[in-house]
């Protein structure tokens, strides 16, 4: 094969001329670097200001300096929000990624009733978790007024108080919030499935494997990383989670499902002390930071995995 290494060049030069942003098309970005600075960093640069300012019902009284976060972590009310957090975080990530991985399973293997299920797992996720909050809080509700409990009326069944008392309270909200969270996982991990050879499945059950030991040995190491990236956006989202809980349980009965996003939310918008939700915002930031660190971190060492 006959090398032209003038035209490699020329064509090389061309490609880096066309790539190379002109200087007054840069003035195209001015308007999203508008957008992105109105709505992003002027308003996080208001919170850290006001963070570490006395300010109630809008009334600026001085400089706090650290006082509002030293009032938040030893408020108990804080460190309870903080439990809840952890406990519904926990539990409905476990509950989604269980359940995620049935499904993506069934679908992968169920050809065009897969599209059908993939379309039903997609109204709840497609839906504002506060609407579908306020539809769970209706089919919940104690007493013939909700609708679980009408239909357990027409069958003889005694009703049953889901939204009444504070551990059925958070069991509630922690279903309600995998179940319009469960399709991202589950659409997140049937594209990893998607990947993996199926030949290797069919050789290992050939040299005897079982299908349990075909799953962690085959299956699992292949979709690691999506497992992981599943995981941690999952961990941000529920941790960050408030829409749901505004909209199924207000935080009750007697604060047993009240998060640290919801006693932000009473923070700010029920005791208007501007100051401390600041602060409280800050902390929250600062815990997602870390989240992401860690997401950055695993995603790194799979890489690595991966490549070796």
């Amino acid at each position: 094969m006959v090398d032209f290494p003038i035209a490699r060049r020329r064509s090389s030069d061309h490609s880096r001329a066309i790539v190379k942003p002109k200087s007054n098309e840069l003035w195209l970005l001015l308007p999203a670097i508008i957008l992105i600075g109105s709505v992003q960093i002027l308003p996080a640069g208001v919170a850290l200001f006001t963070s570490v300012r006395s300010v109630q019902y809008y009334i600026d009284s001085g400089w706090a300096g650290l006082d509002n976060y030293a009032k938040i972590l030893a408020n108990q009310d804080f460190w309870k929000a903080a439990g809840i957090s952890v406990i519904f975080t926990v539990s409905s990530l476990v509950l989604s990624m269980v359940i995620a991985f049935l499904l993506a399973l069934v679908i992968s293997r169920a050809g065009r009733a897969g599209t059908v299920i993939v379309s039903l797992l997609l109204i709840p996720w497609a839906m504002s978790p506060f609407v579908v909050s306020l539809l769970w809080n209706w089919i919940l509700q104690p007493g013939g007024s909700g609708l679980l409990n009408g239909l357990l009326g027409l069958v003889g069944i005694a009703p049953i108080s889901a939204l009444s008392t504070p551990t059925s309270s958070l069991i509630a909200m922690i279903g309600v919030a995998v179940w319009r969270n469960v399709a991202f996982a589950a659409l997140t991990l049937l594209a990893g499935l998607s990947q993996v050879p199926r030949d290797l499945g069919k050789a290992a059950s050939v040299d005897g494997a079982t299908a349990l030991e075909r799953f962690w040995k085959i299956t699992f190491p292949l979709v690691r990383q999506s497992v992981v990236i599943t995981v941690v956006v999952l961990c941000i989202s529920y941790f960050n989670e408030v829409q749901i809980v505004i909209g199924l349980t207000s935080g009750g009965p007697a604060g047993a499902t009240t998060t640290l996003s919801y006693y932000l939310y009473q923070l700010a918008f029920q005791t208007y002390n501007e100051g401390q939700s600041n602060a409280m915002a800050v902390l929250m930031f600062l815990i997602n930071v870390l989240l992401i660190i860690v997401f950055t971190l695993l995603v790194g060492r799979q890489k690595k995995r991966t490549n070796q």
